[in-house]
């Protein structure tokens, strides 16, 4: 079973977003938080070899979620998500897979209520992640770093795992050596 989560901005009338900071030059928001959870499960593909795929939940929220840390308690949005991953017996699946971006409460929020769910990195945020690596490895826009992004964003996008990870290897030594953030 899959379940996935993300966050998005949706348009708003200009009295809905007052007082809420945002991204405009001037520090106005245009957009409301939301937030969407699905859950699929994989068990029969069609003749197109396409996955069945059953919405969960989307709730959208006021307010930025809060993840349950100790002393406190999950926001509404992650109970919501726990009481139906619950019904749709998610806790329950021989397999269980967390697809997520790469947002730090989204993380924070599966390892508390999904601790046995393998996490796998969506694939826009995979790509957004190996963009920046050459930025660091290479310098900005060097024409080095941008073929070095093209070629492993293809890697990715085959799904060659193996390939991707003799690739990021040498990197995530030089990272470790030299502790450059990457």
């Amino acid at each position: 079973m899959y379940l996935g989560i993300d966050g998005t901005g949706v348009p708003m009338v200009r009295s809905e977003t007052e007082g809420v900071k945002g991204k405009q030059p001037d520090g106005t928001s245009k957009t409301r938080k939301m937030r969407v959870a699905t859950a699929w499960t994989c068990g029969r593909l069609d003749e197109k070899v396409e996955a069945r795929i059953s919405m969960l939940l989307r709730s959208p929220t006021p307010r930025p979620s809060k993840v349950q840390v100790p002393g406190t308690q999950l926001a509404c949005f992650a109970r919501r998500m726990k009481r139906e991953a619950m019904r749709r017996g998610f806790y329950n699946a021989s397999h269980q897979v967390a697809i997520r971006d790469g947002t730090r409460w989204i993380w924070s929020c599966y390892s508390e209520l999904f601790p046995k769910a393998i996490g796998i990195l969506d694939l826009h945020n995979a790509l957004e992640k190996i963009r920046d690596i050459p930025k660091v490895v290479y310098g900005n826009d060097t024409e080095i770093g941008m073929q070095w992004a093209r070629n492993t964003s293809k890697t990715v996008k085959a799904g060659e795992i193996e390939t991707l990870i003799d690739i990021l290897t040498p990197i995530t030594f030089l990272h470790l050596v030299s502790n450059v953030k990457i």
